[in-house]
């Protein structure tokens, strides 16, 4: 199978699901037909209301989170594709089909992470040859990315999402992740407590929740930040191996695509490994099985073509 097929069956496969995730969104919660989220999980409603605090789109998932996920990391490949120039029309409605869905899964850090990742992939593309690391570049990305934060928090229709709405206490709840979290490195420094091994840490030592709040939703929910999980699970030892391999992945990526090779999917890998610092820093969606099938898909089809 020549590497032009697989670009082909891709771009086809995940036009239809794009559609697909769009049309689910339309229905819920743009047209409240609930029934939509159930079709997929049972219970589905639950978290596509938050609660009853803000409804947002799941699509195919059970979280608004692993849609806006999986959606930017869809959304990064269709830009791949229209910077490589392949099927531009069609890479152009995709994009916009991504970007309206994530804004109807109602997720800030999905909002944020679609800025950056776009702005990411796209600079990194059109600078491959050049240093990204150094100064002059580095401001390039910074100053533009701060600005477009700075209108989408406080400028923008969706700043009430952010300023008016449970962002505060959602802050907490990370904040007290946090603190679990740095209280398990410190009982196992070096090689953590094991892989998925967290949250049975937590409930044999329950004065680790204990020593922060007394809601029991922390005793049942993994820790809202995928890089503070790794670090807690593999401890030092496994978290720098992490960071090596999502800046090393970027570096090795960006490198192909100046040297002219896989350039589609080594600029998609550019975007989803951002997206993969970016979200993990709130949620734990890319641990999640049905996120991370999708990671290892274009990381494959990265390396090997």
């Amino acid at each position: 199978m020549t590497k032009d097929m697989i670009i082909i069956g891709a771009f086809d496969g995940l036009k239809w699901l794009t559609i697909s995730q769009l049309f689910l969104a339309i229905c819920f919660p743009l047209l409240n037909i609930i029934a939509v989220t159930n079709l997929f999980h049972e219970g589905g409603e639950v978290w596509a209301t938050r609660l009853g605090s803000r409804v947002g789109a799941v699509g195919f998932f059970k979280h608004p989170g692993n849609l806006a996920l999986y959606t930017i990391m869809s959304m990064s490949f269709f830009l791949s594709c229209y910077l490589s120039g392949f099927q531009r029309r069609m890479s152009t409605l995709l994009i916009a089909a991504c970007v309206a869905t994530v804004i109807l899964t109602y997720s800030r850090t999905s909002f944020i992470a679609l800025i950056l990742v776009a702005f990411c992939t796209y600079y990194i593309y059109k600078n491959s040859k050049k240093n990204i690391f150094s100064l002059g570049n580095i401001l390039k990305i910074v100053i533009p990315s701060t600005l477009a934060l700075y209108w989408l928090i406080f400028l923008s229709p969706f700043s009430s999402s952010f300023i008016e709405s449970d962002a505060s206490s959602q802050y907490d709840n990370r904040m007290i992740h946090f603190f679990m979290a740095f209280k398990i490195f410190t009982d196992s420094p070096f090689l953590g407590v094991g892989l998925n091994a967290h949250l049975g840490y937590i409930t044999k030592h329950f004065g680790i929740v204990q020593a922060f709040t007394a809601d029991e939703f922390y005793l049942h929910n993994p820790i809202h930040n995928s890089h503070l999980i790794v670090l807690a699970e593999t401890g030092i030892v496994g978290f720098i191996l992490w960071v090596y391999f999502l800046l090393g992945g970027i570096i090795n990526a960006k490198n192909q695509i100046a040297a002219g090779s896989n350039r589609i999917f080594s600029s998609t890998l550019v975007g989803v490994l951002i997206a993969y610092v970016i979200y993990g820093m709130t949620g734990w969606a890319p641990m999640s099985p049905s996120i991370f099938a999708f990671f290892l898909f274009y990381a494959y089809f990265a390396k090997m073509y």
